[in-house]
């Protein structure tokens, strides 16, 4: 079944490198940096109440979820992870879903499987290695954007270690 799988996995990170590393720098800097931005449009106390009172209506809660935060401890942090990970989370969905049909399904539709299936390899071995490579790819944009938004925000707002880890494995995990 795993026959040559070394071979072909790294046939497979070589040919996808270049393209797979700018959309993980691409998905690691969008799903960190409006962090950012997001405490410079909520700066004050007042603008973060006002946030919260949009949470709690009931399209919002429709459509992010509840909110676990209360009017006393609400941080940028809390609705920053609640709305922007709904929106980041169908990026990435698309972006893996696109890679792993374009490699399976059209390498298949110009008969490379079928030219690769003729030489001494495993059976599943092609679909297993692109599995293989998805998940690497996730866990380097998990760790990338835990790093990166506890590098830009540290502790401040709400931001810790924890939660950024927390928010950028629900990330890369969907």
């Amino acid at each position: 079944v795993m026959k040559n799988f070394s071979l072909i996995f790294k046939n497979t990170l070589k040919r996808d490198a270049f393209k797979l590393s700018i959309t993980a720098v691409a998905l690691i800097l969008f799903a960190s940096v409006f962090s950012t931005v997001m405490t410079s449009m909520f700066s004050s106390q007042v603008e973060i109440l006002g946030m919260y009172a949009t949470l709690q209506n009931p399209a919002m809660i429709a459509l992010c979820g509840p909110t676990f935060a209360t009017a006393d401890n609400v941080t940028i942090a809390a609705f920053y992870a609640q709305e922007m990970l709904l929106f980041t989370a169908l990026i990435v969905i698309v972006v893996m879903v696109l890679h792993t049909i374009s490699r399976t399904r059209a390498e298949e539709d110009e008969g490379l499987t079928e030219l690769l299936g003729s030489f001494p390899v495993g059976r599943h071995v092609i679909s297993i290695s692109i599995a293989v490579e998805m998940f690497l790819f996730s866990l380097v944009t998990g760790f990338g954007i835990a790093f990166l938004q506890n590098g830009l925000m540290g502790a401040d707002n709400g931001f810790t270690l924890e939660g950024n880890f927390l928010y950028a494995f629900a990330l890369s995990g969907s």
